[in-house]
């Protein structure tokens, strides 16, 4: 992901660009108890919206 003006400052005072990497690590097999525990976390927490926030915060407000 790019962040544009959000790097280092250069020599002539203007900023870079931030560039980051997202690194995801997904089990490849669950056992019965730990997808038990993700179905009960995805039921405990379907009416939350978890990117709220961030889009309130891009809109300044």
């Amino acid at each position: 992901m790019r962040a544009r003006g959000k790097g280092a400052v250069r020599k002539d005072g203007s900023r870079g660009d931030l560039l980051v990497t997202v690194e995801v690590s997904v089990p490849k097999d669950l056992s019965g108890k730990a997808r038990d525990a993700l179905e009960a976390y995805r039921e405990a927490t379907a009416e939350e919206d978890p990117r709220a926030e961030l889009f309130q915060a891009a809109k300044g407000a």
